[in-house]
């Protein structure tokens, strides 16, 4: 008869998660480029809203 495994589901393992300086910095120049890039699409829509308000008037 073949031996049964006994899967330990007692503790779930831990693991350290490590980012390299590289992968750091890629994540701050993509967030300082969503940031100003969706920070100045909101003052360019604003900008054009008023414009055309300020047309209709």
């Amino acid at each position: 008869m073949p031996k049964e495994e006994k899967h330990s589901l007692d503790k779930p393992k831990k693991y350290k998660i490590v980012i390299s300086k590289d992968a750091l910095l890629d994540i701050k120049s993509t967030k300082k480029y969503i940031l100003d890039t969706f920070k100045y699409r909101e003052y360019a829509e604003n900008f054009s809203k008023k414009i055309k308000r300020q047309s209709r008037n």
